[in-house]
Order: C-alpha cells, then structure tokens, then sequence
C-alpha cells in the first residue's frame, strides 16, 4: 500500500495478534548516496509535488520509475563526492507523446544545467547527457522540473576528464539576410554557440556574444552590405584553455535579399486567399507559405517594384504538396531580357539561378511543363549582388546563366 505524507494508522497482524500503530509518514528520507556512480530517480531524500509518485514499472525487471511531475515540482538527494572534478550527468528519462520537458540540475541550491526532454512516449527511454562540476564532500542535488510531462527512471555521475582548447572553428557564412534587417544577432541570425575543436575532439556547445553594434552594417541602406561581426566565447564547462587560445571568433554576414515590403506580387490566378500571390515573396518556405494557381498548370507569377532593383539571384521553392509541380519556364524582366529555368525540384527543396546584374523594377515567372490540378510556388527569394570579395556559398543545387537579350 502506498502513503501520503501525514500521520496514518498501520495495523501489523503476526502469528494470529494484531497490533495498530500512529505512523508519520515523511517526504525527508536519511542517508546519501556515492559519486560517482547511478542513483534511483525514486531514490529521494525529499520532494516537492501534489501529484509527483513513484510508479511500478518493468526495465528489464522490477523497477520504479517517478511520474505525474508538474512545473514547479522538485527531487532532492543527498549525495558524497568523493573527489572534485568534472563528471558526466547522464539522465535515463522519457515525456509524453507531443510533449517536451525541462529537468534543471542544482548543487547546494547552485544551478548548472537546464535539459530539455523529447522522446515521444512515456516508455521510449533515452539517456540525456551534461557535464557538471562537482565539489568533494557532502552536497544536496536538487532536480527541478521546468517543464512537466516526463518520467525519469535514474541518473548517474561519471566522472571525466577535462579537454583542451585546440582552437575556435570560425562559423559559417551568413547570406540571404532580408535588406533593411534589424542590427541585432537574432535579427541577423546569428549562432548562439560555436563549436570548439579539442585534444578530446569537436565539441559544439560552446556559447558566443556577438557585437554587432561595433560592426558597420546600417540597416537604413536600401542595398547589400557584407560585412563582419565580432564575437566573444564562452568556454563550456569541462573545457580548459592550458594554452591560452584567443576566445573570439568572427562571422560574415551578407544582407543582400529583397524584403517583401517593398514589392507588390500579381498572378495569373490564386486557390484562395490562404494560397495568395503574395505568400511567393513572404520569406516562409512550406505549406503555411505557398501560392497556389486556381486549375492552371502553366500560371504566372510577377513581383513589381516602384523603385528600382539591381538583382542577379532567384532561388526558386516549389509547392510542398507533390501532385502539383512547376518544374521551369521563363524569367522576363522590365528591360525587355529573359532567362530560361529548368530543372526546379519537385517538393520544394531550394533551386538557384544566377545571371548578371540586372537593375528592374518587375519580374515575371511564366511556368511551362507543369503538372498537377494547380500548380504555383512556395517561394521566390529575389537576391541583390554583393561584391565579389564577400560571395557566398551555399548549400544548393545552381544553375548559372549566360546573359541573354
């Protein structure tokens, strides 16, 4: 039988007498367990939670597990370190389908990490993993639940060593950054964390601060700019920099798309108002994006400017939905020049054309050998030149295109 907290009443019959007795049943518990080594989540010397229970289950055996935790409730153990240093927190944990939980890790009331649980159902267990650092002696761990709806069978603390700094791997390239972009790293899509390659190999959770008001990038421009962010590193713990590695790292940024705002987009035809010609020119590539012709199989889409535009870049998106698929056509522009397309992918994974710069104030798509009951496009993302010295590259299928008249 199972107890809440509080006094209860156990009645123990032995050898034919019964006896009564006032219990208190507690939520405190003595004793501390070893570390390194593997503790029982059911295992606490103290909790907090109106629901939170330890429940039966079978890993491999007879086993418990703890279940029903809700935001704000807590586990506390006791625990005898038996050497400072680092080690490896592994948790043995799952959530409910749909769901992802949060379990935070405390020492002595000192927070050190924050983990984030997804597993698709309450029985597929992974093992999640952190590095902590850890003091020799007597300590409280205390594990709060930041976001509920997992079940945790165990954790353990193995103990490792610590990697040395080898260097900083310079980040990717940014490009394709909206023109007229906020001058903040979340604007401009910026990395949080850089990863660091060691005497121990690559580790990728190290976090940057990036100083982009000391960069030159105006966001009040109207063309593409390049230009570099500086940035500072913060190591992880478990990573030690014996050889004093510079802790900064820089990043290129090219703002070089056309944003919406400054375009109208006008279509042959449109589904509906959710599939509209402007959805082509949105920024967002999938279904919740998309323009859709009304029974065409050949429509045609036109971006038009008031102002003009020096462009020399489309990267065409197809519709997601399979059945409908515009495979090319011709690009024509307000100079009275066009530029055949073939070869766009069905699905909607990205397809690029280039050709020499060309200064417009409208573009035309005309779709030819579609196929499907409604044909159209995800997105077209319209790209401004940058100089030479601060080309791009990037992961895509490109065609280049001779200049035509």
């Amino acid at each position: 039988k199972s107890f809440r907290k509080g006094k209860v009443q156990l009645t123990v019959t032995l050898g034919g007498k019964t006896a009564s007795f006032k219990v208190n049943i507690l939520d405190v518990l003595p004793g501390s367990a070893l570390v390194p080594g593997r503790i029982e989540a059911a295992n606490y010397n103290s909790k907090q939670g109106a629901v939170l229970r330890n429940q039966r289950i079978n890993d491999g055996g007879p086993a418990w597990r703890v279940g029903a935790m809700e935001i704000g409730d807590w586990m506390e153990y006791n625990v005898d370190v038996a050497k400072s240093g680092l080690y490896q927190l592994n948790y043995k944990v799952a959530t409910n389908a749909g769901y992802t939980g949060e379990v935070e890790f405390l020492v002595d009331g000192a927070p050190q990490t924050r983990t984030s649980i997804s597993t698709g159902g309450p029985t597929n267990y992974v093992i999640k993993s952190e590095t902590v650092r850890l003091s020799e002696g007597s300590h409280k761990i205390r594990l709060n639940v930041n976001a509920a709806f997992w079940v945790f069978r165990w954790f353990e603390l193995i103990e490792i060593q610590e990697k040395k700094l080898n260097s900083i791997t310079v980040p990717a390239d940014i490009t394709e950054v909206a023109i007229g972009t906020a001058k903040t790293a979340d604007a401009l899509g910026l990395p949080k964390i850089v990863s660091l390659d060691t005497d121990a190999g690559r580790v990728d959770n190290a976090n940057v601060t990036w100083n982009v008001d000391a960069s030159n990038y105006d966001p009040t421009a109207t063309t593409a700019q390049t230009f570099t962010v500086n940035g500072t590193v913060a190591l992880p713990t478990g990573v030690a920099n014996p050889n004093n590695v510079p802790l900064t790292t820089s990043i290129r940024v090219s703002v070089n798309k056309i944003p919406a705002w400054t375009a109208a987009v006008t279509a042959s035809s449109y589904y509906d108002a959710a599939r509209s010609p402007d959805k082509v020119f949105d920024g967002i590539i999938g279904q919740s994006g998309e323009w859709a012709s009304k029974g065409e199989q050949n429509p045609w889409i036109q971006v038009n400017w008031t102002t003009n535009q020096t462009i020399n870049k489309i990267i065409f998106h197809d519709r997601p939905y399979l059945a409908d698929w515009a495979p090319g056509g011709t690009l024509t522009f307000s100079d009275g020049s066009t530029v055949t397309v073939s070869g766009i992918p069905n699905a909607g994974s990205a397809y690029s054309v280039t050709f020499p710069d060309k200064t417009v104030t409208w573009v035309k798509f005309q779709v030819s050998g579609g196929s499907g009951p409604n044909v159209g496009l995800s997105e077209m993302k319209i790209l401004a030149p940058v100089p030479p010295a601060a080309e791009i590259s990037v992961l895509e299928t490109e065609t280049v295109i001779p200049k035509t008249s």
